[in-house]
């Protein structure tokens, strides 16, 4: 083993209770109090597939620099399951820097700053990439982030849903299976852009499935949650408040 091999596994050694279960022994376990106890990776985490056109699409986006921004970019299927095609989550990045990550991921070219107008892509085609534009981009309620987001993304947005005893219990109610036991909320196993080195690093999640086995109850009870870790799974909660408490008619349909 090498010495960068030995310092990374001396990190793990030193993790405790559910990370070092995960990280160090390859087990998936879940933190006591974990908030959404019906998730299942065998049911939920799914291998990535083409994703069609007419599916309607919501990005969902939570600010942050010293914690994550994270972007999710959801297909909605006409069945109403919901599938997290792709995802940023990265740490000290600005805002600008991650609208243009998020036009050259879709294969857009980026916004001139004199005119506003979007120029055209220019770059390798994106690989495995199906996406139209979104119906609703969702955000954090950050003024001035959401400004920054829609200057350089060129699309307008809208403040989440942010209620958060009611998204929990809508979010949990999502981990359910349907009555013909199929998942109603998916997550495509690499969906994550590109990994943050920081949190690798810090054995810290790197994405929003990383993040649910560790997302908790506070001390207080099941009323809230922990205010730790919690980017990735926020950002869902805005995203199925989004459809499930303003839900649009859909034309039935199966993954």
């Amino acid at each position: 083993m090498t010495d960068a091999g030995q310092d990374y596994m001396a990190k793990l050694d030193a993790l405790t209770g559910v990370r070092y279960l995960r990280l160090r022994k390859g087990l998936w376990a879940a933190a006591e109090g974990v908030i959404f106890e019906e998730f299942n990776p065998a049911l939920h985490v799914i291998d990535r597939r083409p994703i069609p056109p007419e599916w309607d699409r919501v990005w969902s986006v939570d600010f942050g620099f010293v914690h994550p921004f994270v972007w999710q970019d959801w297909a909605i299927t006409p069945d109403g399951q919901a599938i997290l095609v792709r995802e940023i989550f990265h740490t000290q990045r600005l805002v600008e820097d991650h609208a243009r990550d998020i036009r050259r991921i879709c294969g857009l070219g980026p916004i001139d700053s004199l005119t506003g107008r979007a120029q055209p892509y220019a770059g390798p085609k994106v690989e495995g990439w199906d996406t139209r534009r979104p119906r609703i981009i969702l955000c954090d309620h950050d003024a001035e982030d959401r400004a920054t987001l829609e200057r350089h993304l060129g699309w307008p947005t809208r403040p989440a849903n942010k209620n958060v005893s009611d998204g929990l219990q809508t979010t949990q109610a999502r981990f359910r299976p349907d009555g013909r036991g199929r998942a109603r909320i998916m997550f495509m196993r690499d969906g994550v852009v590109r990994r943050d080195p920081a949190l690798v690093d810090a054995s810290k999640p790197t994405g929003t499935v990383e993040e649910i086995p560790g997302y908790v109850w506070n001390d207080k009870g099941k009323e809230e949650p922990r205010k730790i870790e919690d980017d990735g799974c926020d950002t869902m909660r805005y995203l199925v408040q989004e459809i499930d408490v303003s839900p649009r008619p859909r034309v039935r349909g199966i993954l």
